[in-house]
């Protein structure tokens, strides 16, 4: 239903920031002075490498149709879809109904309609690059693929997650617990494998450097230290932003319902962890939540801390 909303309802026209971040690349292509730095430069926080050549790409088969840009965003929430249906498979073990109803409870909210301003904003394909990174390489973790291809597949989700988004940097942190956990059954199989963990912190230390060179805090970027001074106002703030997108449209007053519906996600998500953290000694267990934990944290700290 969503993508026959989204070709029947979609406008090509390009809408505020895709007006500052595309044409001058065009303009550059056509005049052939298109460079490395046109291309990872920073657009507000972020360092968009990624979309922008997904944007190029599709600028130029379609003459710039952005009604392309919002079916490649459902065609990424698709993915989205089918790694929480793998993942589902792989890790819940159950048989193929239940599996097909938390699929469908999970795709009630990936195709949220609430969310609109994703699905008819192009260059909204941005939010969609991290999380589809985290769960595709949570997904190759759980595979039967050798160790070397986890870890080989997993750092280019990363890097790609990193140059999407600001906050899709996160991903090195998020699918480093579950390669542990998943791939190495014991200590000394984390011994043999410690050069491809040097290789991991390697990695993301030179994709943190290469994001941070020359990186300028964006004019209208808030000072974090109101946050410290305001305790009880920065907690409502987090909590009604986490539950703002299943608050909005509320015949309730929108910032009390998203505030208190914030509050049921995070408890829950406690709750879950506590679980998890009083029966730590079931291998088998940790084993098959840690994948489902790493991505609620992502869930988490994304929204409320970058």
């Amino acid at each position: 239903m969503m993508g026959i909303l989204i070709i029947t309802y979609s406008v090509n026209i390009p809408y505020w920031d895709q007006w500052n971040l595309m044409p001058q690349l065009f303009i550059k292509i056509s005049q052939n002075s298109l460079s490395w730095q046109d291309l990872i430069a920073q657009h507000n926080e972020s360092r968009k490498l990624f979309p922008r050549l997904i944007f190029l790409g599709l600028g130029y088969l379609t003459n710039w149709d952005v009604r392309y840009e919002m079916l490649a965003i459902f065609l990424l929430a698709c993915l989205v879809s089918v790694n929480i249906y793998r993942l589902n498979r792989l890790t819940l073990r159950l048989n193929l109904f239940p599996t097909l109803l938390l699929g469908f409870l999970a795709n009630i909210l990936i195709f949220s309609g609430i969310q609109y301003d994703n699905w008819f904003w192009g260059i909204q394909l941005v939010v969609f690059m991290p999380i589809v990174c985290i769960t595709t390489a949570i997904s190759a973790i759980y595979s039967r693929l050798n160790i070397r291809y986890k870890f080989l597949i997993c750092m280019m989700l990363c890097i790609i997650s990193t140059f999407s988004y600001s906050n899709g940097m996160i991903a090195w942190v998020i699918v480093l617990p579950v390669l542990i956990l998943v791939s190495a059954k014991s200590r000394s199989d984390l011994l043999k494998q410690k050069w491809l963990f040097l290789s991991w912190i390697a990695v993301f230390t030179t994709n943190i450097i290469i994001y941070f060179y020359d990186y300028q805090k964006p004019e209208l970027a808030p000072s974090i230290i109101p946050a410290f001074q305001n305790p009880e106002q920065t907690l409502q703030f987090l909590l009604a932003f986490l539950g703002s997108p299943l608050g909005s449209g509320a015949q309730i007053s929108p910032l009390i319902y998203s505030t208190f519906i914030g509050g049921v996600e995070i408890g829950i998500f406690l709750c879950l962890c506590l679980y998890l953290i009083k029966h730590i000694q079931d291998n088998s267990l940790l084993e098959r939540m840690i994948g489902w934990i790493m991505i609620g944290f992502y869930a988490i700290f994304r929204r409320n801390f970058l």
